[in-house]
Parts: structure tokens; sequence; C-alpha cells
């Protein structure tokens, strides 16, 4: 599954009352793009710009070109209907009482993925009191639904995204959901605003924020991504920990719940779980009380993780970087890569220098199982690469790596993690 990376930049020069850019790549085509916010600075108003940026090179890469005042293209892939979100990939509904998607459908699996019920439904599980809370989610006396929306709104409509907006209150909170559709993506992203004030104490039951995904899926296999490994585990409602994802898939068809910043996830049956916030009491009291900014996504896909779930996990976390820079110099490519790793299957983990000495450590590792020849081609010759460990020593009695001109390739083992370290 290939999909295109999104970007997003400043761009200078532009008023608040006409924010208009136009962008082009290396080449003059016209890229559809569309301004997302903006800030005054003393030097001049700068606006936030949004764009597909396909086939950006691994580790590297490419180069665009902003006009402003002037109007890009108007994309024809996005129509919004009410609460009702429409682009060439995934078509969606909010219901505008509840703010909950009652209908997710991909075009590409030509099927539905969510429960009728509502996904991306908010819950708050009330915890009774139980000695450190901080660690222990304690017995569960009451859940709330938060199903009675104060306002669901559309807050952009194209040409590359649309966002819809949705507020609810409970007790002294107020948290604030968008929704979002990309243009050539086929996943939701989320953000959630939480004014989160909260407590619980050891005579009160403490409130916990969980969002819960009832998909179309009558059974399936519960995946989590942890440090180098990926790990199955019960369908139980346990809380496991997780790092970028997890994944419920029946081997025809699943969806992947992503995060940048939330570890604890459940899964019942056909339900995928993430928990957002809790206020625990012991040791802290008000661990988090005030105001929260994270993203989520959920992304349906055909087979089961192995295809592209990790990709897209990584490219959520480290979302390519928008640079402004001055005009190139006679003789450099507007599209580079400084390394790039194959094949599919292992994963670059660290490039950095070593802890002594010269050159530089690469460290990657295979995650589907497969006995890999992995491949590592950097954008000039490699005088040398040898095998090290964790603690950059010289690893002996190993097949060391084959270098040729600028490319290094290594003899990897099932889920092995790799460190090298290379001169140039």
């Amino acid at each position: 599954m290939k999909l295109p990376s999104w970007g997003d930049f400043d761009a200078r020069g532009v008023t608040a009352a006409d924010a208009s850019v136009k962008l082009t790549d290396h080449q003059g085509r016209t890229v559809p793009c569309q301004v997302v916010g903006g800030k005054l600075f003393p030097n001049g108003y700068r606006v936030r710009v949004l764009f597909g940026a396909s086939d950006v090179p691994a580790c590297g890469y490419r180069t665009y070109y902003c006009s402003v005042l002037e109007h890009g293209p108007e994309s024809q892939n996005i129509v919004v209907k009410g609460t009702k979100i429409e682009t060439d990939l995934l078509s969606l509904t909010v219901d505008p009482r509840t703010g909950r998607i009652t209908k997710l459908y991909d075009k590409r699996l030509k099927r539905n993925i969510l429960k009728r019920s509502g996904g991306n439904a908010l819950r708050v599980y009330m915890e009774r009191p139980h000695p450190m809370s901080a660690w222990n989610i304690g017995p569960i006396s009451t859940v709330y639904e938060l199903d009675q929306a104060e306002r669901v709104t559309v807050i952009e409509k194209g040409p590359v995204r649309a966002g819809i907006e949705v507020e609810y209150r409970f007790n002294r909170s107020k948290l604030i959901q968008r929704i979002y559709l990309c243009v050539g993506m086929p996943r939701v992203d989320f953000e959630l605003e939480a004014h989160w004030f909260e407590q619980g104490d050891a005579t009160t039951d403490a409130p916990m924020l969980r969002v819960e995904f009832p998909l179309m899926l009558n059974k399936g296999n519960f995946v989590c991504d942890t440090p180098f490994c990926v790990v199955e585990r019960p369908r139980d409602g346990r809380e496991v920990p997780a790092q970028k994802w997890v994944d419920l898939s029946n081997g025809q068809w699943g969806a992947a719940l992503l995060s940048d910043s939330k570890y604890g996830y459940s899964c019942t049956k056909n339900v995928l779980r993430m928990t957002l916030l809790r206020s625990s009491y012991d040791p802290d009291r008000y661990p988090d009380q005030g105001l929260h900014h994270f993203r989520y996504a959920l992304l349906p896909h055909e087979g089961d993780w192995r295809f592209g779930v990790m990709k897209e996990g990584l490219g959520f976390n480290l979302p390519l970087l928008g640079i402004e820079t001055a005009s190139r110099k006679d003789g450099q490519s507007p599209v580079g890569s400084f390394l790039l790793l194959e094949p599919e299957n292992v994963f670059l983990s660290a490039v950095k220098p070593p802890e002594q000495g010269d050159g530089l450590i690469v460290r990657f590792w295979e995650a589907e199982g497969k006995t890999t020849t992995a491949r590592l081609r950097f954008a000039r010759p490699v005088r040398s690469a040898i095998r090290v460990d964790l603690l950059e020593d010289p690893l002996a009695n190993v097949a060391q790596p084959g270098v040729d001109g600028n490319t290094v390739t290594v003899e990897t083992q099932p889920h092995e993690v790799v460190s090298l370290q290379l001169k140039f």
C-alpha cells in the first residue's frame, strides 16, 4: 500500500484577508494545497499551508515552490454535505446529535468499517478508589456515555482537507474533537483538545477518558506495536501497552488505531479502545489537570498489519517537515535521498554519530519474522561497515556486511536488531 505523505509549512508575504497560495513541484506541475491557519508576526503575516507530497524519497527531500497571492487549483476530490465528508477514498458521516461517526465507507475495500452504534465514541469510565492509582486501573463502577454534543460544526471544506469539529462537556471539563479527511489518504485523522479538570481521591471514583471504535469484524487478531517487535494479545478487554499503533484484522481486512502520544489500549471482541486521560491521585494528586492536545487516527486496510500499517504508524509519528530554503545551488538535485533501506519488512531505528570514534551508527530491525537480505543505499560511497552491538562494540563471529560503492548488504535473521558502524 503506497500512500502519499502530508506536509505543511509557513508561507510569508500574504495578508490575513487574502491568504492565497500556489504550489508547484520541481517539474512545474501545480500541487493542490490549502491554507489551514495563520498568525501575525513582527515581520508580517504568515500562513500554514497543507499539501500532499507524493513520492518523497526515504530519508530525503523533494523540492516545491510556493508563490503567494496566486490561487492554486480547486480539487474535485472532496465533497462536504451537511456533516458528511467524501473524498476519493473514504466517505464519513457524523451524527449531528451525538458527534459520533455513524458511517465510514472505504471505497477501496468496498465495505463499511464501523458499526452503526458509532465510532470515535468518547466514554468516561469511573474507577473505584484503589492504592497506587497512577499505575493500576481500578474496578469500574460506572461508564458515562458522551453522546450529547454541544455543537457539531464544519470547520474546513478543502480543497485537500475537510474537517468537522465536535464539542462535549463533562462535569467541569470541555472536550473539542476535530475530525479530518484528506484527499488521497485512506485514514481518518483526529485531534483532541481536552480541558480536563476531573479529580479522584481515596474516597471518590476517579474518571478515565477513553475513545472507542466498534468495527464491522466478527473475529480477528489483536496486534500491538512494541519496541522492535509486533505482539498479538487477547481480545479480553484488559488494557495493554503499545507504542505507535494497534490493529484488529481478520486476514482479509482490518483497521489500525494510530497514536502519537497515547500508549494504553484494549480490545473487546470487535471494539478497539484507547485510553486518553486518567484522574489518578496516588502518588500525584493532579497528574492530568489542565489543557491537553493530542492526535490519533483510524486506518482501514486490506489484509493484516503487514499491509502498510507499520509504515503508516511511523509516518503518523514522524510527519514530513516543511523547511523554507533559499534558491537551490547550481547542480543540486531537486529530489534526493540520503539513506534508502530495503526491503519493506526492515525498518530504520536510529542514525547517529558513534559514542567513540568517527563514522556513523545505523540501526534497523526486521519486523515480519523473515530471513532477509537488508540493503542500505547511501548518498555517498561507503569505505567500510562492521556489525556492532548496542554498546557499539564490534561483534565477532558474525557475518560482516558487504560493501559495494554506496550500497551495504546485511544478512538479517527474523526479528533481529542490527547495528552497523560505517565510515565514508
